[in-house]
């Protein structure tokens, strides 16, 4: 399959919620590499690491779908995640903070394509806007990346 049909035919717009995406796919490549590979035989972060290290877009692009849908079911309490969604148990430390992240982009990539959406026909939204808005989404990215209650297991 092409990765030409994954690209749109018009120039393709660029916001602050795709860089904070983009940080959120970095944190889970870390995470990914880091755990050895044997606790990730037989689990679907084993899928997930080649899906991101995929050279074809269209199937990097596939993976990424599958995976951002399982981590925006990680939201707490983890105990009512379905089997089909739940996180491996190397995964496990991380999946609230995954799912936090990925929830603020979620809204963030939702707010902003909005906004546009709503401004098709105008000269677009102000800089003041688009500024007050980017800020939000990362303070509160920052937040929940600096909150010292989230502690990395000992040994990973």
């Amino acid at each position: 399959m092409e990765s030409s049909i994954y690209l749109p035919l018009e120039p393709a717009s660029h916001s602050s919620a795709d860089d904070l995406e983009a940080a959120n796919w970095v944190l889970l490549w870390v995470v990914l590499v880091r755990i050895p590979a044997k606790h990730w035989v037989r689990t679907p972060q084993e899928l997930w690491k080649q899906n991101l290290s995929e050279n074809d877009a269209g199937l990097n692009l596939d993976g990424k779908k599958v995976m951002h849908v399982d981590i925006l079911h990680w939201g707490p309490p983890i105990t009512f995640i379905g089997r089909r969604f739940r996180p491996s148990e190397a995964m496990l430390p991380f999946a609230a903070l995954l799912s936090q992240l990925f929830t603020i982009t979620d809204r963030a990539t939702r707010e902003v394509e909005s906004l546009l959406e709503k401004d098709a026909e105008s000269p677009g939204p102000s800089a003041s806007t688009i500024m007050e808005i980017s800020r939000k989404h990362y303070n509160e990215w920052l937040e929940i990346i600096s909150n010292p209650t989230f502690v990395l297991p000992d040994r990973w």
